[in-house]
């Protein structure tokens, strides 16, 4: 059976819960109550996107990216991964069928060529008994291309390439190179010349160290759904991040600034996610004085 590769967002910002009905989990009952039906209604295998982040799932992804026979790409809330993976597929000059939610009210212009079905973000069963059968010609009807969309638009000739075997080694020593470029600022502090005194190393590794964590920590806010996108015609889809103002070692401590809107409350809802992939059991949310908050993660 032919393949359907989904790219969609993952979790449901906390800032636009409440245009979703209050729904954390959105994005995940889109996949099982609408996406999944409509695939499997267009006659294909759905392969779902990936919920964790790592270096052998988003090999996985590219593999997808690159194998399945069409990829279902909703752009719903202007996610920056999913434009990410958009783009892998369209420089291979493969099918994909673009939608998007009735709240997602403008495209980005360089994909406006593109045929873009908008699909109704309620999930009621009585909007999902119509809603599955119009993607699932959407999807049937994307199917029937040969070549990308976009290059048809833009007349593009050069596509992009599978790398040759022979380079599978140095691909996985720039992945190695790659891991261990956030630790070089880490143990900067040893390595500075000899003349330096053994408190100054140790301020440097110190300093070098927080802001990887501050850095870790802001990678975390935005997946797992702390982060605000402005949709406005002025603001263009920005991106805005809880900051990470200080972090407090032995034990760790992350002071953060919440964003206008956010309370306490919404940490306390993400700390199993956030604990997740800090890689401890929980994390406590301390309130402090408005807007700030202390996260304390814990291992019992």
């Amino acid at each position: 059976m032919s393949t359907c590769f989904v790219i969609m967002p993952i979790t449901t910002p906390l800032g636009v819960v409440d245009s979703y009905g209050g729904d954390e989990t959105h994005f995940e009952h889109v996949l099982a109550h609408l996406f999944t039906p409509a695939v499997e209604q267009a006659g294909y295998e759905l392969i779902p996107p990936a919920v964790v982040s790592s270096e052998v799932i988003q090999a996985a992804i590219i593999r997808n990216l690159e194998k399945a026979d069409l990829v279902l790409c909703d752009i719903s809330g202007w996610n920056a991964n999913v434009f990410f993976e958009l783009g892998i597929r369209v420089a291979l000059d493969r099918p994909v069928a673009l939608v998007k939610d009735s709240r997602t009210d403008l495209i980005p212009f360089d994909n406006a060529p593109v045929s873009c079905h908008t699909y109704d973000s309620r999930l009621d069963p009585w909007v999902l008994g119509s809603e599955v059968p119009k993607l699932a010609q959407f999807i049937r009807a994307a199917s029937e291309q040969q070549r990308n969309a976009l290059w048809r638009y833009f007349g593009i000739t050069q596509r992009a390439k599978e790398s040759e075997p022979g380079d599978a080694t140095q691909a996985k020593l720039d992945l190695l190179l790659a891991e261990v470029a956030s630790l070089r600022e880490i143990i900067a502090g040893s390595q500075t010349t000899t003349y330096s005194s053994p408190n100054q190393r140790e301020r440097n590794t110190k300093i070098a160290k927080e802001r990887f964590l501050v850095r870790r920590m802001r990678d975390i806010l935005v997946k797992v759904g702390l982060a605000q996108v402005d949709n406005s015609i002025t603001r263009g889809g920005a991106m805005s991040i809880p900051e990470v103002i200080s972090v407090d070692e032995e034990p760790i401590r992350f002071t953060i600034r919440t964003l206008p809107g956010q309370t306490p409350d919404d940490f306390v809802k993400a700390a199993p996610k956030i604990a997740y992939n800090l890689g401890v059991a929980e994390v406590h949310v301390d309130p402090l004085v408005s807007p700030l908050i202390q996260l304390r993660p814990e291992n019992p």
